[in-house]
């Protein structure tokens, strides 16, 4: 059994230990993250909605490098361009 899940910028080691709504990725990807720690629970967001990332200076990307159909807007909170 899984402990307890980490909310946004917390440190993370695997996909599957991040609150629902969060993967995680390289702790670059927002300044409110442990640059040292292996990776931070980030949120998933909408490329066609407004941002909603909650880190300075991010914005909703693709996550994806060729988008399908029913992932089309999928994409990840980051600064990364």
């Amino acid at each position: 059994m899984l402990g307890p899940r980490r909310p946004v910028f917390d440190a993370c080691e695997f996909l599957n230990v991040c609150d629902p709504g969060l993967l995680c990725l390289l702790p670059a990807v927002a300044v409110e993250c442990d640059q040292d720690a292996p990776g931070c629970c980030m949120p998933y967001c909408d490329l066609g909605e407004p941002n909603t990332c909650p880190g300075a200076g991010q914005e909703c990307l693709p996550l994806l490098e060729e988008p399908t159909p029913k992932y089309g807007n999928l994409g990840a909170c980051s600064v990364w361009q």
